[in-house]
């Protein structure tokens, strides 16, 4: 309820800023943004990716400048669901989590720390190098497959919380950022194979 919480109070009074149900990662100086849906693997591949070098801004939400496209850090754990704690436990056994709690609307829930008070201090609003449309599907290799502007930028509304909101200026922020970017999907099964091909679109 908590974090329930904490998420409405953003969603639902962020007015200047455009708001998306993404996770946000960060590497070579430049943000990915990864909007999906609820059981995507969002928050595992967040997990799993800083681990391996990576930066998480948010396993939740992507908060956007409107005036330069910036993505901004936010404070916050990751949230893991049911058998992706162990999965991320076993491949990162120095990971730092809470304890698990059980029978939540969601299943087990844990939370891994990515961020310390040191560490996050230093990270500053970071531009969009890409936007990847994320699908975790076991046994299958990664492939990376472009999206069209169109088709990316109707994705990146359905997950928006205040683009309705934001109107004409959602809309300019998006027309900018499809300009700018490239939009992805990505299916994979293996999170070395993915880590790479990531780190490929930032280079």
């Amino acid at each position: 309820m908590l974090e329930w919480g904490m998420n409405w109070c953003i969603a639902a009074h962020e007015y200047s800023r455009l708001v998306i149900h993404s996770a946000v990662l960060v590497k070579n100086g430049k943000a990915i943004l990864f909007p999906a849906l609820p059981g995507s693997g969002k928050s595992t591949l967040s997990a799993l990716l800083s681990e391996m070098g990576w930066t998480v801004f948010s396993d939740e939400m992507a908060i956007i400048e409107l005036e330069n496209l910036h993505v901004k850090p936010i404070n916050r754990p990751v949230c893991l669901k049911n058998d992706a704690i162990d999965i991320v436990k076993s491949s990162f056994s120095d990971s730092v989590f809470t304890e698990k709690f059980y029978d939540t609307q969601k299943g087990t829930v844990a939370h891994k720390r990515v961020h310390t008070p040191s560490s996050f201090k230093f990270l500053k609003d970071t531009p969009i190098g890409a936007v990847v449309f994320p699908k975790y599907v076991g046994g299958k290799a990664t492939t990376l497959q472009e999206v069209a502007s169109a088709e990316g930028t109707i994705q990146i509304i359905r997950n928006a919380f205040n683009y309705h909101v934001l109107a004409e200026k959602g809309f300019e922020a998006l027309a900018d950022l499809a300009d700018k970017v490239e939009f992805f999907s990505m299916d994979y099964s293996d999170i070395n194979s993915a880590e790479a091909a990531l780190t490929e679109l930032l280079l």
